[in-house]
C-alpha cells in the first residue's frame, strides 16, 4: 500500500495549511497527545503506547480502524468538540502515516467523530486486535503491541 507522491504531497501542504489539517490541530496534538506520542509518533520507552509512524494509515482503511482511532481513551478524553478531534486525526494521520497511508486515504470529519463517540466500543484494545487481525488477514501487519 504505497502512497503516491501526490497524494503525499497534498497531505503535506493540507498539513501547514489546509483548514482540516490545520496549525491548531498540530497544537492540539502537542497539548493533548504527544505526552504518550512525543513528537515524533513513537514512544519506545512507553511500551503500552502503540507507535504512530508507518502504522496509523493502516486503521483509516476499515470502519472498525476509524472506529477505533476516534475511541481510543486518549482521544476520547482529550476534551475536543468533534471537529477538533477530525482535525487532529487528520494532522496525525497526514504526519505519521508515511507507508501506511492509503491512497485512498478519506479525511475524517466532524460527522464522523460524532458518528463513532455515539458508537463507542466496550473495550477499545478488544476493537484493536479485531481491526489488527483484520489488516492481518489482508496482508498487513502492524507489528507487536502488547
Amino acid at each position: 500500500m504505497k502512497c503516491s507522491v501526490v497524494v503525499l504531497a497534498a497531505l503535506l501542504v493540507a498539513s501547514l495549511t489546509g483548514p482540516a489539517w490545520s496549525y491548531e490541530a498540530r497544537i492540539d496534538y502537542m497539548l493533548k497527545c504527544r505526552g504518550c506520542h512525543t513528537m515524533q509518533g513513537f514512544s519506545p520507552e512507553r511500551s503500552r503506547i502503540p507507535p504512530l509512524i508507518d502504522v496509523v494509515g493502516y486503521f483509516t482503511l476499515l470502519p472498525d480502524g476509524r472506529r477505533y482511532m476516534v475511541n481510543v481513551p486518549g482521544v476520547v478524553n482529550a476534551a475536543l468538540s468533534a471537529e477538533e478531534t477530525a482535525n487532529v486525526l487528520n494532522w496525525v494521520v497526514a504526519t505519521f502515516a508515511r507507508a501506511s497511508m492509503p491512497e485512498t486515504f478519506k479525511p475524517f470529519d466532524a460527522a464522523e467523530v460524532a458518528k463513532w463517540r455515539k458508537h463507542p466500543p466496550d473495550d477499545p484494545m478488544r476493537l484493536r486486535a479485531k481491526v489488527q487481525g483484520e489488516l492481518e488477514a489482508m496482508g498487513i501487519s502492524l507489528g507487536t503491541y502488547p
